[in-house]
């Protein structure tokens, strides 16, 4: 009854691997788009930074989150998604079950790195004009 009260601090162990992932592929540096529960866990199981992640601990918590939803929900166009992308650093996208409960579908500007039943990992492409680092 525990993982229904609590649910982000009960994850599927695929979820968790993804995370793993992350923390051992890609570099100290990256920036990861997630939803904000699953956002909340990517510095703690990946030692990365999340752009939406803790209320207290991210700048702008609640546009963030809404940032955040947007995306996943694909409520915006392919210009905003790029917009957000490089306004706010991200260079990978983290979709699990709460990212695809939104709805989310992944566009061209995303290129998939890594995926298992429960999760998939998106590198985010340079935008022309952009180096890739």
């Amino acid at each position: 009854f525990a993982h229904e009260r609590w649910p982000v601090l009960y994850q599927p162990r695929e979820v968790v691997a993804a995370l793993a992932w992350v923390g051992q592929h890609t570099p100290a540096t990256a920036v990861v788009l997630a939803e904000r529960d699953v956002g909340n866990l990517v510095p703690a199981y990946a030692g990365r930074t999340t752009v939406a992640g803790h209320g207290v601990e991210t700048v702008d918590f609640r546009q963030k989150v809404a940032l955040a939803w947007a995306f996943f929900s694909n409520r915006l166009s392919l210009a905003d998604r790029r917009t957000l992308l490089t306004q706010q650093r991200v260079t990978h996208v983290f979709v699990g079950p709460r990212e695809r409960a939104l709805g989310f579908t992944p566009g061209p500007e995303l290129v998939r790195v890594y995926a298992n039943a429960a999760a998939t990992v998106y590198a985010v492409r340079p935008a022309d004009g952009e180096r890739e680092e």
